[in-house]
């Protein structure tokens, strides 16, 4: 298949309107010019840093869209688009479009074997904004406070005020670069998928995303539903379900799942009982009274000193139990809640402490992956937070959420995304862009047991609009399930071959189990 293009078909009512105000012209002065827009894709030599961690056979190239499809004759992007071809050869039809993280650049890595174990061809997009896509929009300006966003309270007025500051100097320095900045929300990603898909002449397709992501590939069944196969969602976000309120019940949920798995372990329960309740009192220990943490700092650079506010141990708690079993720390949690309750010191509190020393500003506990791999590009997720997300949040209700816990008051009810909008001023999208997604088509989601970002309960209350879903609860696991777990691929590689069939076989589901240890490794 070569990367050749045609125009989208969601799209031929623009170019049907131009053609009709071609032939009134022509009527009036004897042109026939028309000007509608063709979406291309040009091929282009692989990035270093994508050649060095993709073993399987791929091809690169850019995407030129539109950067706002209401303006045909304005200002085009380049998307960055990668295809990986399975090792067999004569991959089965139908590709498979993988999307990851909202606003993060995709893991090229963990993805490319999808190829392989689906017999099938993977394409990856950078979206617009993020990665090698161009413009590119990154702030620097909010990152530098990286570490200084750790050494104050989570509520800080200064540390807040020197945030939204950055957040406002990145917008203006994206202004003054000629981005459309409105033009970074759901819709115009949903038809760069859309385009793409045209412009490689792919008839069919299936869907996938991972957590946040899953917003644009929903927004993308609602805009053009008609090439897609199949779709599968992996630790889902759904548009009717705002991430502040999503924080709090999200992060309740996983508590009390991992209350729940360690009163049903024996040892667990004899030697760290009542987890839920350990948790709070720590919660109110350290808004009463935050701990201050130093932890070494990387290349050499000065210790970094970390206030452990109530609101901060929470967000630190929330990335713990999304990791598992990621990074290996899953098992240790109830013995370190009851290491911390027992002594809520610089010395407990290290291992959490050394998990953030390396945050970006304000995303461990905001987001699901924060790490080096998987950065966070600002200023594409304030577009489409300030386009599309928002402005249809309502703080009163969320505040009721919280209820009088002032850790997930200051933690999410004062959530500094909240006021982000208030510096990235772009006009707040149609309200049907938050409304529930109704689709017949055939749709898988995953769920792990501890995920507080896509918790289980906000997917099986989703999966009611869609007439043809399967969620499945995988035990044991966090965020992004099929990352890690061969139960969940295997699954999902069975069901792609009949999607419009229940999963033919979870039994593996069922041996999944987390095994408790007694103590914190070092």
């Amino acid at each position: 298949m070569s990367l050749i293009s045609r125009i989208s078909p969601g799209r031929r009512h623009v170019a049907v309107a131009l053609v009709a105000v071609a032939a009134l012209a022509a009527a009036c002065t004897g042109s026939s010019k028309s000007a509608a827009f063709t979406p291309t894709v040009v091929p282009a030599k692989c990035p270093a840093d994508v050649q060095g961690i993709v073993v399987l056979k791929m091809t690169c190239g850019y995407l030129t869209v539109l950067e706002n499809r209401s303006r045909p004759a304005g200002p085009t992007i380049k998307l960055f688009v990668t295809r990986i071809k399975p090792p067999q050869g004569h991959p089965k039809p139908d590709p498979m479009f993988v999307a990851g993280d909202l606003a993060v650049v995709p893991d090229y890595a963990g993805i490319a074997p999808m190829a392989q174990r689906l017999d099938r061809e993977v394409i990856i997009m950078d979206p617009r904004g993020v990665g090698h896509s161009r413009p590119a929009l990154a702030c620097p300006e909010v990152e530098r406070l990286s570490v200084s966003s750790l050494r104050v309270p989570t509520g800080n007025a200064t540390l807040r005020s020197r945030f939204l500051n950055a957040v406002a100097a990145c917008y203006h320095r994206q202004r003054q670069q000629g981005n459309d900045l409105s033009s970074y929300d759901l819709h115009q990603n949903a038809a760069d998928i859309e385009d793409l898909r045209n412009a490689l002449q792919v008839h069919e397709w299936g869907l996938t995303a991972t957590g946040t992501e899953s917003r644009v590939i929903l927004q993308a069944l609602r805009d053009y539903p008609q090439h897609v196969r199949e779709v599968i969602l992996d630790s889902a976000d759904f548009p009717q379900t705002d991430p502040f309120s999503e924080a709090i019940r999200g992060t309740r949920h996983a508590i009390g799942q991992m209350d729940a798995a360690c009163s049903a372990d024996p040892s667990c329960n004899r030697r760290f009982p009542h987890f839920a309740q350990a948790v709070a009192k720590i919660l109110a220990r350290l808004t009463s009274k935050p701990v201050t943490v130093t932890v070494p700092a990387p290349s050499g650079q000065p210790p970094i000193r970390i206030s452990f506010d109530g609101a901060l141990f929470l967000r630190g708690l929330r990335d713990l139990l999304a990791a598992i079993p990621r990074d290996g720390a899953g098992p240790q949690i109830p013995a370190l809640i009851h290491q911390v309750l027992g002594s809520a010191t610089s010395s407990s509190l290290q291992p959490i402490a050394a998990r953030m020393a390396t945050d970006q500003t304000y995303c461990d506990g905001y987001q699901p992956k924060c790490d080096d791999l998987h950065p966070l590009t600002e200023g594409a997720y304030y577009s489409i937070l300030c386009r599309d997300i928002q402005p249809f949040t309502n703080r009163r209700a969320l505040a009721e959420l919280a209820g009088h816990d002032p850790a997930y008051i200051e933690a999410f009810v004062h959530d500094p995304y909240l006021d982000v909008c208030t510096r990235w001023k772009v006009r707040p999208a149609d309200p049907s862009v938050v409304s529930p997604v109704h689709t017949n088509l055939p749709t898988l989601m995953f769920a792990g047991q501890f995920d507080p970002f896509g918790a289980l309960p906000v997917a099986r209350q989703a999966a009611t609009t869609f007439s043809r879903a399967w969620v499945k609860e995988v035990p044991s696991f966090g965020h992004n399930v099929l990352g890690t777990d061969q139960c969940s691929r295997s699954i999902r590689n069975a069901w792609v071959d009949n999607p419009t069939s229940p999963p033919a076989s979870t039994s593996c589901l069922h041996a999944l189990h987390l095994t408790f240890t007694s103590r914190v490794a070092p």
